[in-house]
């Protein structure tokens, strides 16, 4: 049944992509639009730099501001431990946004019919996507 309505869906984008553009006095609202220029116009707000610090890049940076500060402190640096306590604040923060999860109270819907949720991955799945960041 799904995999109909993805085939139906991919079908519809393909064929209003081989449609020809309408003619110059056709309407705006119809055919695939084409962008010529991707420059800012000049009252446009530029957009953010938004970093995206999952858990297990947070674990890591958190294991790199101690192993730095271990050797700061190895090397004769009095005042490394700052990044130290940086870091094990780093670690707690990784571990609670690893176990907080955003809690959906509405049904999410894409051209009028309901998404469902990919069914939960396996623990040793999860603790590799984990390592890797995603």
């Amino acid at each position: 049944m799904a995999d109909q309505r993805y085939q139906r869906e991919i079908e519809e984008i393909l064929g209003q992509v081989n449609e020809e553009p309408p003619a110059k006095g056709g309407s705006r609202g119809s055919g695939p639009r084409l962008v010529k220029s991707k420059v800012r116009p000049a009252g446009s707000p530029r957009p953010r730099l938004t970093l995206d610090l999952t858990p297990g890049r947070l674990f890591l940076i958190g294991a790199g501001l101690l192993v730095v500060s271990l050797v700061l402190t190895a090397v004769g640096f009095g005042y490394a431990a700052p990044l130290a306590w940086i870091g094990i604040g780093l670690f707690v923060v990784a571990y609670i946004r690893f176990f907080a999860k955003p809690r959906r109270s509405t049904d999410r819907m894409w051209r009028g019919q309901s998404i469902e949720d990919p069914p939960s991955p396996s623990a040793p799945s999860r603790w590799w996507r984990w390592i890797k960041g995603e």
